[in-house]
C-alpha cells in the first residue's frame, strides 16, 4: 500500500449489518472466506467524502454531459483519457472477469469504489465479485495514481478509460487541490494517531 492507502485505514468501518451491499445480503457476505474479507474494506462517511473530492478535484469525469469519442460516448473527459473502452453486461455475463482482468491491473492493487457502498478492495476482488459489484448502482473504481478510472452505470455499461494526457501544468491548482485532499486525510490521520 502507498501513503494515501495506508492514511485511507482511518476510514474502513465494518460492513454494514442488516443491509445488501455490492457483497450481496448479509448472509452471503457473512459466508466469505476469510481471505476475501481481509481484502474489502468498506469506508466511512468521511472516507467516501475524500475519494469523492479526489474524483471531483482529478477532472477526469465530465461534469454535466458525456462526449462521444470514437463512436463510444464516455463520462470521462476527453483532456484526462486518452484510450476509452466500453463493456456491456448483464448479470450473466460469462466474460466480465475476463474483460476486468484484460484492463492490465495488478490482483494485490488496492482500489477505491466511489458509490453507495464505498470501499477500498483490492482488484482480485473487483473480478471475483464482479457480478454483484456490477449490478444495481451507479459507481466509479480508481486507485490513487488517477491513471485510470472505470465508470459503471446501472443499466450494465462499463466505461474504462486510461492513458492520462491531462497536462497537470496547465491545471496546476486541481492538482494542488488532490495533493491538499491527500494531506489532510495523513495529517487527521497523525493527529489521531497522537491522542
Amino acid at each position: 500500500m502507498n501513503v494515501f492507502e495506508k492514511r485511507m485505514e482511518d476510514y474502513w468501518i465494518e460492513r454494514p449489518e442488516s443491509i445488501w451491499t455490492f457483497l450481496g445480503d448479509p448472509k452471503e457476505a457473512d459466508a466469505m472466506p476469510n481471505e476475501h474479507k481481509d481484502q474489502i474494506h468498506f469506508l466511512s462517511e468521511e472516507g467516501d467524502k475524500i475519494i469523492g473530492k479526489l474524483i471531483d478535484n482529478s477532472r477526469m469525469l465530465f461534469g454535466e454531459g458525456w462526449e462521444e469519442i470514437d463512436g463510444i460516448r464516455v463520462p470521462f473527459n476527453r483532456e484526462y483519457f486518452n484510450t476509452f473502452y466500453k463493456y456491456e453486461t448483464t448479470i450473466y455475463s460469462k466474460d466480465l472477469k475476463k474483460w476486468l482482468y484484460e484492463r492490465g491491473i495488478p490482483f494485490s492493487k488496492y482500489v477505491f469504489l466511489y458509490g453507495d457502498d464505498s470501499a477500498m478492495l483490492t482488484w482480485k476482488m473487483v473480478i471475483k465479485y464482479c457480478e454483484s459489484i456490477f449490478h444495481a448502482h451507479d459507481l466509479i473504481i480508481i486507485d490513487t495514481s488517477l491513471e485510470w478510472a472505470l465508470f459503471y452505470i446501472h443499466d450494465g455499461s462499463i466505461y474504462f478509460g486510461k492513458d492520462v494526457i491531462f497536462d497537470r501544468d496547465k491545471h496546476g491548482e486541481q492538482v494542488y487541490k488532490i495533493n491538499q485532499i491527500i494531506e489532510d486525510a495523513r495529517e487527521k490521520s497523525e493527529k489521531e494517531n497522537l491522542m
